[in-house]
């Protein structure tokens, strides 16, 4: 062992070296931790001396155990690329969205910031700059502060050196649909989104209490008609906010505020690091020309059309091991798709899905070995408004399923009616089946 100070001098005057993971704890790599320790004026790291190499350690107990066997943590695959975490918390006032953002910065090292942070902090640190004079100006003409103009400061706040390695938690943030839109022009798109739900007699009580606190500097509007106002404003406000991100980005994800806070700060804590993990390993297989899945990448609907390879919707594996036509398109998540050459593939599950990026040249070639049917002889489905916009199209087999009448041995017990709902066109010609798994 040897005290941190110490241990920065001996690699300044080049006596002794960074080992292969930085300021990564080698132990808490080992246990699965994505994240460096993080370390600063109120932790210091715990550090220690291998071969000429320092090794950090996250603490006394992560020391201790590296010493026992020191050889064995030290001979383990180095850190994957540091990914800064980038995250939101929402919620109904007093739902603890502020006391869960601070307990994940002690936790990760990140920075919680808010929208109402963001400008003071272009009032206090960018007063001389274009922007920090406008806000000046707004403020002093006693004018309300655009979110336009806002966005612009939050934008500016995330350019800070330890928002962009270690990460940001936007806490309350965004609240309205335009806010979605001022983001989303950004370039501002957290990895996961997480609502504290929780009810407006809850946040009532909650509040009550914080108003019993004789350490409050200032009276707050919290009474109880004012916690129902923010209530309901927010209840209405978040309703398209929440849209947006479970259909576009599908990263939206919602944890029960009345639940223990130590279980809601694991939740988090979990959901980051394992969004941060799918990350880290698309990068890496990304740089040695693999395929990589792009699961939870918030990749939007829109760029996965643009950028769907020569199967379109179809599986590849299936069509190549089976010969079958497997339509995906009906999936919505990105779970089971897999980027390889810059163009994405969607397979039927998750078996597929490894097949193929074990072996993508197989199943994805250059000159493809299987190619797809023309457009007008594959099967398309249908929603149910797209089969009603057909009429007066007739329904092919007097609108009885097909697939249970062939199954059934062509039995005249066995002809059900299909539904609309599942109906497909094949051939120019329209079929209503059963269910969804007659569909498939």
């Amino acid at each position: 062992p040897i005290k941190a100070q110490l241990a920065q001098k001996l690699i300044d005057a080049g006596y002794l070296h960074y080992s292969k993971f930085g300021k990564f704890c080698p132990v808490s790599l080992h246990n699965g931790d994505c994240f460096p320790p993080p370390f600063g004026p109120d932790k210091s790291p715990c550090t220690v001396i291998y071969r000429k190499y320092i090794y950090y350690l996250a603490d006394e107990e992560a020391r201790n155990e590296f010493i026992k066997n020191p050889m064995f943590y030290a001979h383990q695959s180095p850190p994957k690329s540091l990914i800064p975490a980038k995250i939101a918390i929402v919620g109904p006032p007093k739902s603890g969205k502020t006391t869960a953002a601070n307990r994940i910065v002690q936790e990760m090292g990140c920075v919680r910031i808010s929208l109402g942070d963001a400008i003071r902090y272009i009032l206090e640190k960018q007063r001389h700059t274009i922007l920090g004079k406008e806000m000046q100006e707004v403020l002093i003409k006693g004018k309300e502060i655009l979110p336009e103009t806002a966005v612009r400061c939050l934008e500016v706040a995330l350019m800070n050196a330890k928002c962009q390695t270690r990460g940001f938690i936007l806490d309350g943030f965004p609240l309205t649909k335009k806010h979605v839109e001022l983001l989303v022009e950004k370039g501002i798109i957290p990895f996961k989104l997480f609502e504290l739900e929780c009810d407006v007699t809850e946040c009532t009580i909650r509040a009550m209490k914080d108003r019993s606190d004789l350490k409050r500097p200032y009276p707050l509007p919290d009474s109880p008609e004012a916690i129902a106002y923010k209530n309901a404003t927010y209840q209405h406000e978040i309703m398209p906010v929440r849209q947006w991100y479970t259909e576009v980005h599908k990263n939206w994800m919602a944890l029960n505020a009345k639940s223990n806070k130590w279980l809601i700060w694991d939740r988090i804590l979990n959901e980051t690091a394992a969004v941060t993990k799918k990350i880290q390993t698309y990068l890496e297989r990304k740089s040695f020309n693999k395929a990589a899945s792009i699961a939870d990448l918030c990749i939007s609907p829109q760029e996965l059309s643009n950028r769907l390879g020569e199967y379109v919707h179809y599986c590849p594996v299936s069509l190549t091991l089976r010969d079958e036509l497997v339509d995906c398109s009906a999936d919505t998540k990105t779970d089971y798709i897999a980027e390889y050459r810059g163009r994405y593939y969607r397979m039927t599950g998750p078996k597929e899905l490894e097949l193929f990026l074990d072996d993508p040249e197989r199943y994805a070639p250059l000159e493809p070995r299987k190619l797809l049917p023309p457009p007008n002889r594959r099967p398309h489905r249908r929603t149910e408004a797209e089969a009603k916009a057909m009429f007066p199209k007739p329904i092919e087999f007097a609108g009885y399923c097909p697939v249970t009448y062939l199954d059934g041995g062509k039995k005249y017990e066995c002809l059900v009616l299909g539904q609309q709902e599942f109906a497909v066109e094949y051939r120019d010609k329209l079929y209503f089946l059963l269910n969804e798994e007659a569909r498939e």
